[in-house]
This record gives structure tokens, sequence and C-alpha cells, in this order.
């Protein structure tokens, strides 16, 4: 994978999401909840043995 756009350039979509992601934790901190084990062992389970290199390219189909 390669970065769309570089480092030092704003994204707006990412700003507004951030900006929302903000706001509601401040609003609504009750929300907010820990990782705990049982979460970390079914996400392990779901893509424990998955090997990622991020510097491979993708292939085509997936570019």
């Amino acid at each position: 994978m390669v970065r769309a756009v570089p480092l030092d350039s704003d994204d707006p979509a990412l700003a507004a999401f951030l900006d929302f992601l903000e706001r509601d934790l401040a609003n609504h901190p009750e929300r907010l909840q820990a990782v705990d084990a049982v979460l970390v062992e079914r996400l392990q389970g779901l893509v424990g043995d998955v090997e990622i290199d991020i510097n491979e390219a993708l292939p085509d189909e997936d570019a």
C-alpha cells in the first residue's frame, strides 16, 4: 500500500471524522469501553494466523 496523499496535506474527511470523535467522546464518556481479554481472543481467532507484509505491493485487483 502507498499513501494516497503526502503527510503534510490535511485530509478534510479525516479532520471531520476526528472532530466528530472528539465531540462524541467529550459528550458521552460513558460509551468508552476497555478492550478486554475476551475481545482480544476473539480478534486473534479471526486473524491470528494471517501474515501481512506492509511493504508488499497490493495485487492489481486489490489496488
